[in-house]
């Protein structure tokens, strides 16, 4: 009787363990703090660790920052990390009967991005990570957005960025995959339920970018 061939390791890899793997594989920057609240310094390390994680393709901005963001909240809390989520929405709320994206842009109703040369990268909402940093004696909620920043930003700074006000970013304590990252900025649409588990989802959109579909 011939005996039953073992797999190899590559087929027994789900997205789960995939996404596991890559928190094991790369040694934290620094130790998580028991009050979560980071230094100035470790902020920028933890930043440096998140931009470096290149299967998370920060050079592609025009669209998936919902699953950046959701996959990076979930490396950072597996990695011991008080993670949140922001999420940054246009200085006025967008009209249906303006379709011209000029228009759009000049009357602030959608975020605004500048790419030099009249150029302009334009979204209907933006999604990052978050953390609590300790800033001049005080905790101040910083924006870990390596596809607009090459550091931690405030708040007015990550808005500013996209032309839209302070006032219209929300900040959140991350949950584990699941129904609240439905509701809490992760899918474009929250009337669309996936099929799959969130965190899957956003492994999967990501890696699709590169397979061309």
């Amino acid at each position: 009787m011939a005996k039953n061939r073992k797999p190899k390791p590559d087929e027994t890899k789900t997205p789960f363990t995939v996404l596991f793997d890559r928190v094991r594989r790369r040694s934290n920057p620094v130790t998580p703090p028991k009050n979560g609240v980071l230094s100035q310094d470790e902020a920028i390390k933890v930043f440096d660790w998140l931009k470096s994680m290149d299967d998370l393709r920060h050079d592609y901005s025009n669209d998936l920052c919902y699953a950046r963001a959701e996959l990076m909240c979930y490396r950072l809390k597996q990695a011991g990390f008080e993670a949140r989520k922001a999420q940054a929405a246009p200085y006025r709320d967008r009209r249906d009967d303006i379709d011209d994206d000029d228009m759009l842009r000049r009357n602030q109703m959608v975020l605004s991005v500048s790419l030099g040369e009249g150029r302009h990268l334009l979204w209907k909402y933006h999604v990052a990570t978050a953390l609590e940093v300790e800033v001049d004696g005080k905790t101040e909620t910083m924006i870990f957005d390596p596809a607009l920043f090459d550091g931690p930003a405030s708040r007015s700074e990550w808005a500013a960025a996209m032309n839209t006000r302070t006032a219209r970013v929300m900040t959140w304590a991350y949950e584990s995959p699941g129904p609240m990252c439905m509701i809490a900025g992760y899918s474009p649409s929250q009337e669309k339920r996936l099929d799959q588990n969130p965190l899957i989802d956003a492994y999967m959109k990501i890696r699709d970018i590169d397979e061309g579909r």
